[in-house]
This record gives C-alpha cells, structure tokens and sequence, in this order.
C-alpha cells in the first residue's frame, strides 16, 4: 500500500509500471500491441458479439469484442457483467498481444478486471 502511494505522487519511479494505468485508443491498442502487452489499461467502445455462459462447476465467463473506429480488441472476463451487445464501455484490464492458452493463441486480448457501462 506505502508502494502504491508512492507511485501515485511520484509516477515516474521505475518500480511503479505495475500500477500505471494506459489509456490508449483501441486503434493505437493494436496498432503498438508490442508496447502495450503485459500492461494495465482502460479502453473505451462498443460491445460487440457478446457471448456469456457457465461451466459445469457454476464458473461464469464472458467474451465479446470492444470496437471504436474500425478497430477491435477482444475482452475475456471471468464473470458475467450486466452488459449488452451495442453498449458503450470502458473496459480495464491486462492487455496481451499474443496469449497463449493450450494450443489456442488468442491476439489483441484484455483480460478484464473491470467492465463498466457508459450512461
């Protein structure tokens, strides 16, 4: 918690990256997906291709596209938001250009943390 204070009054520290916050464009997103992986950030658009469901074992997950100007990110949440296809989002969380899980890569991927509705 003293780290996170410190990083706040003092955010250029070098060993703050871990609780800096981006807040790129999704096109500037995928356009510097390199420099962006691995990094906290807050993106706004459009959900688009929601899909939500439940594993066996109760778990719930949702994946949907996050749009704005031509260009989209896909966002996976471990949970399922109040959230509908069309509705303007700011979406935070770990961004990973390349994710690898199983056999399957996943490109231009948030791993969610938080999905909040614009009004």
């Amino acid at each position: 918690m003293i780290e996170q204070a410190f990083c706040v009054l003092l955010p250029l520290l070098s060993g703050c990256s871990p609780y800096r916050q981006d807040v790129p464009t999704i096109a500037a997103l995928v356009r510097n997906a390199p420099r962006y992986t691995d990094h906290v950030v807050a993106v706004t658009g459009t959900a688009r291709s929601l899909r939500q469901w439940r594993y066996k074992d109760g778990y719930r997950s949702e994946l949907f596209a996050l749009c704005d100007a031509g260009s989209c990110v896909t966002i996976y949440k471990r949970a399922n938001s109040p959230i509908h296809d069309g509705e303007l989002l700011t979406v935070r969380g770990t961004f990973y250009d390349h994710l690898h899980i199983g056999g399957r890569i996943y490109r231009n991927e948030v791993d969610a943390g938080t999905v909040l509705p614009l009004d």
